[in-house]
């Protein structure tokens, strides 16, 4: 056991009538758990003195776990969550922005056994945010779905796939982190989360083998060849998860015709599931222990030590199989319902206990930074808190009073940048009136990247209110001033969009070479977009004057000016997303996604890249991998 591990485990409290430690499945914070004792009754002693119980991969002995991923805030997913449901299948959709409409359409879903998860709160490629922003992108996100909906969100569904930058290796262990500390349980992407993350030992973000029939027109053959590779590769990996998606912007009687695929491939080995279920099963499966500790007659019985549902996003049961045919059970003393057993059987389905379920009802709390008040719930409106940073003793501290109010089961959970050490949970059975924690923040190796931008410290407060499980999120934002820098970001420029058949080709020419004032072209103006949320090294292609537009020939062009020192060769990293051509210094070069030689005048050097939409990277170093200096461009006319 790590040191770290080791501590998390010295800090969990026993509390009487529960049990609290730190669960096997890393990527879980210090998590409730509980011990559930099992009755069952065998056709004889000699049976029940033999008999073993273990734990099942998969409910009901499915072999592979059949999700569905559905991006974006789109009304589609509503007729095509109805077409899934009446096979027996379930989708989960990714929303980011929720309107009052949208909403509606998510609670139809959710009240159907359908499930939603986190696609960020913008829409943004994540790899090209400041590191405060990837994290602000993701955990937000969680916490705004969960209270606006009143639902358990597990996982996180990347924008366009984007989760790194190749002019900052860090940047993918960041965004995985982020995820990880958010409190996502999985995030359905392509290539296998805990490698692409560089994920602690330990930990995981659970994967998936994602393929589609294609979005609008759905392909039989499609569909087919990418369902046969997707459960080649969880095989390979282990884990039996594949995911069907990606968008739900069938054309007519797209839908339709995508359930008759679905229904010719369909297989009794499928376990239809959501992403929460999977989640939860899965984290429960990994980290619970069932122990056998004695026989009387015919009857065996069984100690289970478990995970509480509370963080898990879902209430599944946990399927057990015996060596033999059981005759009935019961569960802490009573007999499981008749759903929950069937005659001459070897499976049980174990519920958790109402106590450990997911909570129904989620608020969430703003607190404004540096505030001393107390603030109170709107959902529980017995209750009151505050939240307060001490920059100076880099303590959180955590207040909450419960006068009048019966609280029990009090489970505090930081969920913190990845500039900071995860915290281990915190606990009280029964909270004082005026409950009160505190944590001392301790910065780590990737505190140099938050420097600026808008840092999220939130907390998690998982409890009993009259008995029922409930949760409120508490949030303060520390706004870290984004200051000019020597940077694309800050120095470059961008015009657009432009259509690209319109646009003088010769006239970018001349304004790719150094020195040449940047004109208006075809009734757009140049702009310093300057992000407040991007990273140094990517210039936005959006502002007031620039528009991106996902039109097919849609043309911004992105100039950066920058100083070497001599001539000779330079290295520049570009990530080459949406990038239709490249000009240096008037002539046309090629540049791949990553490291590119290319020779340099000394002095001012500029590049033009033709982009379609979306970020321009960049990033120009010497020999010894220094940064050059970068210049504004003239603007005409400004």
């Amino acid at each position: 056991m790590r040191k770290s591990d080791n501590a998390r485990m010295q800090h969990t409290v026993i509390l009487a009538a529960f049990a609290v430690s730190c669960a096997s499945c890393a990527n879980l914070f210090a998590h409730l758990t509980y011990v559930q004792t099992l009755d069952v009754q065998f056709a004889d002693a000699k049976t029940a003195n033999e008999a073993q119980a273990r734990i099942e991969k998969f409910p009901g002995g499915k072999k592979i776990a059949y999700t569905t991923r559905w991006d974006d805030s789109n009304p589609r997913q509503l007729p095509l969550s109805k077409m899934l449901n009446a096979r027996g299948m379930k989708a989960t959709c990714y929303p980011n922005a929720v309107n009052s409409e949208y909403a509606k359409i998510l609670k139809q879903m959710l009240e159907s056994g359908n499930a939603v998860g986190s696609h960020t709160r913008t829409h943004p490629l994540l790899g090209m945010l400041m590191p405060a922003e990837i994290f602000m992108e993701n955990a937000m996100q969680r916490i705004e779905l969960e209270s606006l909906l009143d639902a358990n969100v597990a996982a996180s569904a990347l924008p366009f796939h984007n989760y790194a930058t190749a002019i900052n290796p860090k940047v993918a262990h960041i965004t995985g982190m982020s995820i990880l500390n958010a409190g996502y349980l999985s995030a359905p992407d392509l290539v296998e989360n805990r490698k692409k993350y560089s994920l602690p030992e330990g930990a995981d973000i659970f994967s998936t083998s994602l393929f589609d029939a294609n979005d609008s027109n759905p392909d039989e053959k499609r569909y087919a060849s990418g369902l046969k590779r997707a459960i080649e590769k969880a095989e390979q990996r282990g884990d039996n998860h594949i995911t069907l998606g990606v968008h739900s912007t069938q054309r007519e009687g797209g839908i339709e015709r995508l359930g008759e695929i679905i229904d010719k491939y369909d297989s009794a080995e499928f376990w239809h599931c959501t992403e929460n279920e999977y989640a939860a099963y899965r984290a429960q499966a990994e980290s619970a222990k069932i122990e056998k500790t004695g026989t009387k007659g015919n009857v065996a019985s069984f100690k289970i030590v478990r995970p509480a549902a509370t963080k898990l996003a879902s209430d599944i049961p946990l399927s057990l199989s015996f060596s033999a045919p059981i005759k009935s059970a019961k569960l802490d003393g009573n007999r499981l319902p008749a759903n929950g057993e069937a005659a001459l059987s070897t499976a049980l389905s174990i519920p958790h206990p109402p106590q450990y379920l997911t909570p129904k009802k989620i608020d969430h709390v703003k607190i404004p930074f540096g505030s001393a008040k107390f603030i109170q719930s709107k959902k529980f409106p017995e209750l009151r808190f505050s939240m307060g940073l001490d920059k100076e003793s880099e303590k959180l501290d955590t207040s909450m009073s419960c006068a009048g109010a019966k609280v029990e089961n009090l489970q505090v959970t930081y969920i913190l940048a990845p500039c900071f050490e995860r915290a281990a949970d915190a606990f009280s059975k029964t909270p004082n009136a005026e409950f009160k924690t505190s944590l001392k923040l301790k910065k780590n190796e990737l505190a140099e990247f938050f420097d600026e931008g808008e840092i999220l410290y939130a907390v998690q407060l998982d409890f009993l209110l009259s008995g029922q499980p409930s949760r409120v999120y508490l949030t303060t934002v520390d706004s870290l001033p984004v200051q000019m820098k020597n940077c694309p970001r800050d120095l470059g420029a961008a015009i657009g969009s432009l259509p690209a058949g319109e646009a003088d080709e010769n006239a970018i020419r001349r304004m790719s070479k150094p020195g040449t004032p940047l004109a208006d072209m075809l009734g757009k103006s140049w702009e310093f977009t300057r992000s407040k949320k991007h990273a140094p090294y990517a210039l936005l292609l959006a502002g007031k004057k620039v528009r991106t537009s996902w039109k097919a020939d849609a043309l911004t062009l992105a100039v950066v000016d920058f100083i070497a020192p001599n001539a000779g060769e330079y290295e520049i990293i570009t990530d080459n997303i949406y990038a239709r051509a490249y000009l240096i210094n008037g002539e046309e070069v090629k540049l791949k996604s990553g490291s590119n030689k290319i020779r340099l005048n000394g002095g001012k050097n500029r590049i033009l890249a033709k982009m379609m939409r979306g970020v321009f990277t960049l990033s120009v170093r010497d020999s010894k991998g220094a940064e050059l200096e970068y210049c504004a461009p003239e603007i005409r006319g400004q």
